[in-house]
């Protein structure tokens, strides 16, 4: 017996919500990982058990992705890869509540723009986002933040760096054609694997980390690896739309981790800031 459609809906709402909260628990655990190892190792592991854990899902849910996938999906892998080793490293010298809603509304005025130059017309709110983003981050950054002036100016820096990288993996992904499962989803995550890799050995860098990081390694991997695959089936079961909507409030699950562990305390103005970059980051998430 199948579900009534109002049911189907509901279900679909429930896990792009769970895929919400999973996202920015990850990510707040990606940054406490970044604390305690090397950023680059920890990307690269993080990504490793990502891909591992994500392949077993591509298996259980089936699918074979087109031949048109390849390319996009592995654009999308070489950005987000990148863009997320950047956003780690903001994660570990800067103020968590506020580098994760700043990176957020930066990488979403990306796919707007992109749009705007491929022929679409973004409507008045995703306009009103990307008018809200530079306001929100000159707010959030009137504050000295962890580590003093230069350093918060530092992780500032590499927020919106990391954003107009992650912007690039958004779009990739994007412009991926219907179909495959989340075939496409583990040919990025093995492009980012790889770059990390490559990176790594580059460098000379052993991807060894203390005992003390496996935890938040493994749980932000992990998390993002389950928030993929809530989004996935909560896509196919709600009009798209909606369902950014919802998961575009990832962020606000990584500051309210923050506020409650780390303790983590902003000046009004910051709050201010915050408030208008998770603003910002749902208007950006409506449809053109």
């Amino acid at each position: 017996m199948s579900a009534s459609p109002g049911s189907a809906t509901t279900i679909a709402f429930v896990l792009a919500f769970a895929s919400s909260v999973l996202y920015g628990t990850g990510d707040f655990f990606g940054g406490i990982a970044s604390r305690r190892a090397r950023v680059l190792a920890v990307t690269l592991l993080s990504q490793a058990v990502g891909l591992a854990a994500l392949v077993i899902a591509a298996l259980v849910v089936g699918g074979t992705p087109p031949a048109e996938t390849w390319p996009w999906a592995i654009g999308a892998g070489l950005f987000g890869s990148t863009g997320v080793l950047v956003f780690y490293r903001a994660l570990s010298i800067g103020t968590v509540s506020i580098v994760a809603p700043v990176t957020s509304a930066v990488s979403l005025c990306v796919p707007v723009i992109a749009g705007f130059a491929w022929g679409d017309r973004p409507g008045l709110l995703p306009i009103a986002g990307i008018a809200l983003a530079p306001v929100a981050v000159a707010l959030v950054g009137s504050g000295e933040g962890r580590g003093g002036a230069a350093q918060a100016g530092r992780a500032m820096f590499l927020a919106i760096v990391s954003g107009v990288i992650i912007g690039g993996f958004l779009v990739g992904i994007g412009r991926l054609p219907a179909g495959g499962g989340l075939w496409p989803l583990a040919i990025a995550r093995a492009t980012g694997t790889l770059t990390i890799s490559m990176a790594a050995l580059a460098r000379r860098e052993s991807p060894r980390v203390p005992a003390f990081a496996w935890a938040p390694i493994l749980a932000c991997a992990l998390f993002d690896v389950s928030a993929n695959v809530c989004f996935r089936f909560a896509a196919a079961g709600a009009p798209l739309s909606l369902v950014a909507t919802i998961v575009s409030l990832a962020p606000a699950s990584t500051v309210v981790l923050a506020q409650l562990v780390l303790h983590e305390r902003l000046s009004v103005r910051q709050k201010a800031g915050v408030a208008l970059a998770l603003a910002a980051i749902v208007l950006l998430a409506q449809p053109s």
